[in-house]
């Protein structure tokens, strides 16, 4: 009798599961034993449901249009863009790259998640709102984990640049997001359930010494980033906006919140300011 968030491309209907015909696990893919009254479905488990709408839904058979035949149930959560932001998922983020070593380029959406000072803040990609030092690191990869992003063009470019010599796995609570840019090689459709179980993975990885030491490839990071830097110290009058923008890094308290509009200001705001937590950047 609960209900639940059926979402399916444009479309939002209320939905209750009223039975659960067969439930998998998805580990080992074998059928979940259960009484009779016990109609639920665990975490790491597939199943068989039948699904009543309150209202009619206009979906096509999965094999003819895969985008129009797949959909999200939502429970207590709702879908939107800068994923690991909106889950609260930034503390999970920092400790997953902290474990591994790992660099970390968030998008404009997710600008935050990663205080910018973080000796893993590799820097933001992309077109526009972009750091030299984050396309740099970027192009010099070879595997990209990208968790509650969607690969938005102002990211990621020409797309063929942006994938070529390069493995990628996506995770992402919305099942259209995946492949919808490009075909990664794993898609795994999850909340932050999957960040918080690479956390666990990874810390007993390391516990047992597992874990690929990578200070190489951060202190190449880090040698981009303090290198590849846009000028701001000019001294002209009357003053540049790019000595305005490092007059506000100097003299803002590293708990600012940006309110930006489109266009131009979001654009230099991007490359210019300093962000150092989640929702610092509206």
């Amino acid at each position: 009798g609960r209900a639940y968030k059926l979402k399916l491309a444009t479309q939002e209907v209320e939905c209750f599961i009223s039975s659960v015909e067969k439930v998998i696990d998805a580990s080992s893919l074998e059928k979940v034993a259960r009484q009779p009254d016990e109609c639920f479905v665990g975490r790491h488990e597939v199943a068989e449901l039948t699904l009543h709408t309150k209202k009619p839904l206009a979906f096509d058979v999965h094999a003819d249009i895969a985008s129009l035949g797949r959909f999200v149930i939502v429970d207590e959560f709702d879908v939107a863009g800068g994923g690991i932001i909106n889950a609260d998922a930034s503390n999970l983020l920092v400790e997953f790259a902290e474990l591994t070593g790992v660099p970390v380029i968030p998008t404009l959406m997710g600008w935050g998640t990663i205080p910018d000072d973080h000796p893993l803040m590799a820097g933001m990609c992309g077109l526009q709102t972009s750091h030299r030092y984050g396309n740099a690191t970027m192009l010099a990869s070879d595997f990209v984990l990208g968790i509650g992003n969607r690969w938005a063009n102002r990211h990621t470019g020409s797309v063929e640049v942006y994938t070529k010599g390069r493995t990628f796995v996506h995770v992402d609570i919305e099942p259209t997001q995946i492949g919808r840019v490009f075909s990664p090689d794993l898609g795994i459709v999850s909340d932050k359930a999957a960040l918080e179980l690479l956390v666990e993975v990874a810390t007993a990885m390391k516990k047992r010494g597992q874990l690929k030491d990578r200070s190489e490839w951060v202190e190449q990071c880090r040698e981009r980033k303090r290198t590849l830097l846009r000028k701001t110290n000019y001294e002209a009058v009357p003053m540049k906006p790019q000595r305005v923008y490092q007059c506000m890094n100097n003299n803002f308290p590293r708990d600012t919140t940006y309110v930006s509009t489109i266009g131009l200001s979001q654009i230099a705001g991007a490359q210019f300011l300093h962000v150092f937590g989640p929702r610092q950047w509206i």
